[in-house]
């Protein structure tokens, strides 16, 4: 049977993607076999980046980046407006009787590490047509991270070899909340893969049974029937049919957005208020019969039988109701939910896609222009006006004004939260700015906008963050590893700690000059919290995109740098992405270091004294041999195992001096009396 399954899988594999997949650095003489052995384990890899991220076939060819350097990544997929990476392992296996071992898990673990330091550099040419988007989706908050193990054969894996990857997801969701964990891990065996390929090759018919409360219908011109569906039904249909139920949508579901998060609270915590605050799905059937007791009656509870059903709208409110009844099945199912029924027997050709782009591109009212009519924004934007002579824009039409004139109510609220005397508020900032404009639970628009604040508090504090991001932007292009992912996921939570290292007088007096008095002051001051802010992250453990959306770790993160500002330790350094960084790749390239060279490592500083001595108590210590890999070219001689050259240089601090930070490991590797940076150099400037 797995043969029969394997031969359908090929034939798919060779009709999307022969001609697309690029077996350019397969050798001349290989033969037929091994390179269309090549194809094939691209292909599936090609296949299943398409079939998790929706892509073309051309789309998916160009994800795959399997081949020398590619740190146990066969393709990276990305959807950019999710946003969602998927790390992709793919085996091929003829006899359909593969299987994950724990080198591959391993292999992929680390290629995630490396990922999520932003050492981009340790990856071949075919992940750098990608790096960019992987790196704005990585940068994105809302960012969704899936590792998947494809193999032909059974992808269970067994538990020693999927300890590697549930250690990563450990680490990376430390201290999230399940809605806001950033990484999982799908396996997807060979009946999952032929599975996905037949509904490709032939979508199913949905076909649907619904009972509606207070049903009506419209005969002209077309015929549909509306009324109330229990939240019950809707989560049954789509924990059966799942994405497919959305075939036709435009959108399909965005996962757990900002809005979607705010369905999912009302579901949970005011059930019986979630008919009112939804405006309801839109499902198109092929077919749509009433019970025959419908013909009795218009109106009442009545069953429905649809017939090549699919939601067009409200895709995100489908989601949101699965996940609502997941977390509280006895609250959440309490709820009810408004829904329209097309039937397209008689209707022309093309309304149904009329239908699905109208009922997708209506505008949806943003809370902040809910917010625009609250007399706290009215009253700001006339005394912007008249006390500073510039623009105050409180609805999202009107666009930002120019910033040297003014500025939205958006960006002033992102200040105020950044600036508030509560770090917590910086998490708002950070995961959604819709959240600032809650009047709801927590009443974070009270906080962010207090009735009496003052025109000149707010004006000051646009002009205080937008100094502060200037500040980012233009240390980051610098910057690497934990330091870049900080100043990138941090900055709210920065412009806040550095905000509140200045003295605040005169911040609401309107002939005050606290401008000219703090702004000078706040470069130099971001880049010493970032720094410290660094440290401590670092410390503390944890990926930083999830650390900065946890407001007990910011509250605690804040107080740290705050008392290291205060006491007499030297700031820590940044971790700087300089020519010398890429130094491994540019001395494997060139092949100038031959497999098997032993490296002496010399510390120089105050450090040295401390690390010599540690290295004496065993000459293996200092020494390391020299490996071709982009990733990992030192084999430590004191315990065997590979490692880059920054990541050893941290290894022996910790051991040496129990300090833990990174630094710049080629500035301190030396072969024949020159660091592996001088042999690069060289190299360099030769070209």
């Amino acid at each position: 049977m797995s043969v029969l399954l394997v031969r359908h899988i090929e034939g798919e594999l060779r009709r999307s993607f022969e001609g697309l997949i690029d077996l350019i650095d397969v050798a001349e003489n290989a033969s037929k076999e091994q390179r269309d052995a090549q194809f094939l384990s691209r292909a599936l890899a090609a296949y299943v980046a398409q079939h998790m991220s929706k892509c073309s076939a051309e789309e998916a060819a160009g994800f795959v980046i399997d081949g020398r350097d590619d740190n146990g990544i066969d393709a990276i997929a990305i959807d950019d407006d999710k946003p969602h990476v998927w790390l992709i392992q793919a085996k091929w296996v003829k006899a359909g009787d593969g299987s994950i071992d724990k080198e591959t898990t391993l292999k992929l673990k680390e290629g995630l590490d490396l990922l999520l330091t932003m050492d981009y550099d340790a990856f071949n040419g075919r992940f750098a047509k990608l790096a960019d988007r992987v790196d704005k989706a990585l940068g994105n908050p809302e960012v969704r991270i899936t590792l998947v193990l494809a193999v032909l054969g059974n992808a269970k894996m067994d538990p020693v070899v999927e300890r590697p990857l549930l250690a990563a997801k450990d680490y990376v969701n430390a201290g999230a909340k399940p809605e806001d964990e950033i990484l999982d891990i799908q396996p997807f065996g060979l009946q999952d893969i032929h599975k996905a390929i037949r509904a490709k090759s032939a979508p199913e018919s949905i076909d649907l049974s619904v009972t509606l409360d207070g049903s009506g219908r419209l005969q002209e011109p077309y015929l549909a029937y509306y009324g109330t569906v229990s939240v019950g039904q809707v989560a049954r249909w789509y924990d059966q049919f799942e994405g497919n139920l959305f075939e036709q949508n435009i959108r399909k579901s965005l996962g757990l957005t900002g809005v979607n998060r705010s369905l999912v609270e009302t579901l949970v915590s005011r059930p019986r208020d979630f008919w009112y605050f939804n405006n309801g799905i839109t499902v198109l059937c092929d077919k749509v019969r009433p019970s025959v007791q419908y013909a009795i009656s218009d109106s009442g509870p009545r069953e429905f039988k649809l017939e090549g059903a699919s939601v067009v709208n409200g895709a995100q409110t489908v989601a949101a109701i699965s996940e609502g009844l997941r977390r509280a099945p006895d609250e959440a199912g309490a709820a009810r939910v408004w829904i329209r029924l097309i039937s397209l027997e008689d209707c022309p050709e093309g309304f149904a896609d009329q239908i699905t782009r109208a009922t997708n591109t209506q505008n949806q009212v943003a809370r902040r222009d809910l917010a625009a009519l609250d007399k706290v924004q009215v009253r700001l934007r006339e005394e912007f006006s008249w006390a500073l002579s510039r623009t105050y824009v409180v609805k999202g039409g009107d666009g930002p004004p120019d910033p040297n004139r003014g500025c939205s109510n958006v960006e002033a609220a992102e200040a105020l939260a950044c600036t508030h005397a509560r770090p917590e508020l910086t998490v708002q900032a950070k995961t959604s700015g819709d959240t600032l404009w809650e009047r709801e639970g927590g009443n974070v628009y009270d906080q962010v906008f207090p009735r009496k604040i003052s025109v000149h508090r707010v004006w000051r504090a646009v002009l205080f963050n937008r100094k502060v991001g200037a500040a980012l932007d233009e240390e980051i292009e610098r910057l690497e590893g934990i330091t870049a992912r900080v100043a990138e996921h941090g900055r709210a939570l920065i412009t806040h700690i550095v905000f509140h290292t200045f003295d605040q007088t005169g911040i609401n007096e309107p002939l005050s000059s606290w401008e000219d008095r703090v702004l000078p002051g706040v470069k130099g001051r971001t880049i010493e919290v970032l720094a410290w802010l660094a440290h401590h992250v670092e410390t503390m453990g944890g990926y930083a995109g999830n650390t900065f959306k946890n407001p007990e770790k910011c509250r605690s993160l804040a107080a740290s740098v705050a008392a290291s500002l205060k006491g007499q330790t030297a700031t820590p350094e940044l971790q700087v992405k300089t020519r010398s960084a890429r130094a491994v790749g540019v001395l494997v390239d060139a092949g100038v270091i031959s497999e098997g060279s032993v490296l002496e490592l010399k510390i120089t500083g105050e450090e040295q004294a401390g690390i010599e001595s540690w290295l004496a108590e065993d000459q293996r210590r200092g020494r390391a041999t020299w490996v071709n890999s982009r990733s990992k070219p030192l084999i430590w001689e004191a315990d065997g195992v590979a490692y880059s050259p920054t990541a050893l240089v941290a290894k022996v601090r910790l051991a040496a001096l129990s300090k833990k930070s990174a630094v710049q490991g080629t500035k301190y590797w030396y072969l024949n009396g020159r660091s592996l940076v001088e042999l690069a150099e060289q190299i360099r400037n030769a070209e």
